[in-house]
């Protein structure tokens, strides 16, 4: 059986505590250890933040009202 983690609307920019970002990233990890896929259902703000989750499962993306990120289709 494959296993999804789903997270949506994270809103993460590059202006954020880089301490709390981390923190976030860490907690994902916890939370989504036994995940075969990752599903960002849109409103990322940020392609360090999709590439971090990426690092814990690979990740598919849809694109959210506030999302202008390039190259994320």
């Amino acid at each position: 059986m494959v296993k999804y983690g789903i997270i949506s609307d994270t809103h993460i920019t590059e202006n954020d505590d880089v301490t709390k970002i981390n923190a976030l990233i860490c907690e994902l990890k916890r939370v989504f250890k036994d995940v075969d896929h990752i599903i960002h259902a849109g409103d990322i703000c940020s392609k360090n933040f999709l590439n971090n989750l990426n690092t814990i499962a690979p990740t598919i993306s849809v694109r959210g009202c506030d999302d202008n990120i390039k190259d994320l289709d």
